[in-house]
């Protein structure tokens, strides 16, 4: 309770009981996107708007994140910049869960 939690949307349900701020990790990566809005902004810039402490990486994400390193990727800089955005976090846990696999849990100090 009290930490504003990022994730994919699918958790939200799940941690409703024990999370009151939970974010879509799906906005910042929109924000990034010149499809969806007409200024777009860095990951690092959307994220910093949000100030989460903590952000959930499930295997979804991680397939995505393996899956743009390519260079000729369509979405290869947007993996680079979430990739270097949860380097400045600290992971404090993974956790197995039967439904969606492998989740990582990062804790990010806020200012």
């Amino acid at each position: 309770r009290g930490s504003r939690v990022v994730a994919m949307q699918h958790y939200w349900l799940g941690l409703a009981d024990d999370v009151t701020d939970y974010r879509s990790l799906l906005v910042p990566m929109w924000l990034t996107n010149p499809l969806y809005v007409e200024y777009p902004i860095s990951f690092s810039e959307a994220m910093e708007q949000i100030a989460p402490d903590i952000v959930l990486v499930d295997e979804v994400l991680l397939y995505f994140l393996r899956d743009a390193r390519a260079p000729d990727h369509p979405y290869h800089a947007q993996a680079r910049e979430i990739r270097a955005y949860l380097q400045r976090g600290r992971r404090i846990a993974v956790v197995g869960d039967v439904t969606y696999g492998r989740v990582l849990v990062y804790q990010f100090e806020q200012p």
